[in-house]
């Protein structure tokens, strides 16, 4: 049995596992997790979850922006990340518990670590800067014995390693860079300084200039990977439900 969020498939050697969905239903349906965020519904708040290795819960039925909603006037550092206590108060926590997913990936620090949540668990929980350096186990595969200067990562290509700038998710956990910007996540921004060759760094986590802000226009254009959709509650609708693979530039 698959939990929510995922769906049985056959991988490569046809055995059967648990991977992320990517279908849910498109009906407008908002909950607000508790992590502030609201999502266009339930179906959709767990296949976020799984896609980006978070443990999310509905802390109320509707919009986010509907309630008095605590995480707004929280900025959450060293990837520790807003959370809903049921008594209506909020505080910066770490990833207490990860998904039991095992996609390993080697860190910054040299350690390998089970998946990208604990990455993010243990930098939290040391206050320590710590990053994905390659996709695998460190030692292991083509890119273990190749150094990359930050920004750049190491990754295969044409079955040989390379440094190249690193690909990053749609997740949205917001940061204020030395450039004024905000950028959707850290990785969007280190992305940007290796593509421009412009040194960058995060000045605070959270929209620059406040929680009501508005986004940098670049942030609002590329491209839409499978169906993470959510609202912040400052109204500011960072995606819909337009399916994989659509370009789409939001106001």
């Amino acid at each position: 049995m698959c939990a929510r969020g995922t769906r049985c498939k056959l991988n490569s050697i046809r055995r059967p596992e648990c991977r992320c969905s990517e279908q849910c239903p498109l009906h407008y349906d908002p909950v607000c997790a508790d992590n502030g965020l609201t999502y266009t519904n339930e179906c959709v708040m767990h296949v976020t979850a799984c896609k980006e290795d978070l443990i999310l819960t509905v802390y109320r039925r509707g919009k986010c922006s509907d309630v008095n909603n605590p995480c707004e006037r929280l900025e959450c550092s060293h990837d520790s990340q807003c959370h809903i206590h049921s008594n209506g108060t909020a505080s910066c926590v770490c990833p207490q518990n990860c998904p039991p997913v095992l996609t390993p990936v080697c860190g910054t620090d040299g350690v390998t670590y089970d998946n990208i949540c604990e990455v993010r668990r243990h930098a939290c929980l040391q206050q320590a800067h710590i990053a994905v350096r390659h996709q695998g186990q460190c030692g292991a595969g083509l890119c273990a014995s190749f150094a990359c200067s930050p920004p750049l990562v190491c990754d295969k290509v044409d079955g040989k390693p390379s440094c190249v700038c690193p690909e990053c998710t749609d997740e949205f956990r917001e940061v204020c860079a030395s450039d004024g910007r905000t950028y959707s996540n850290e990785c969007k921004m280190r992305k940007e300084a290796c593509e421009t060759g412009v040194t960058l760094f995060v000045k605070y986590n959270g929209i620059c200039g406040g929680p009501q802000s508005k986004l940098s226009p670049p942030l609002f254009q590329g491209r839409v990977i499978g169906n993470s959709l959510a609202e912040y509650s400052s109204n500011v609708l960072l995606s819909r439900s337009y399916g994989p693979s659509k370009t789409v530039a939001l106001p």
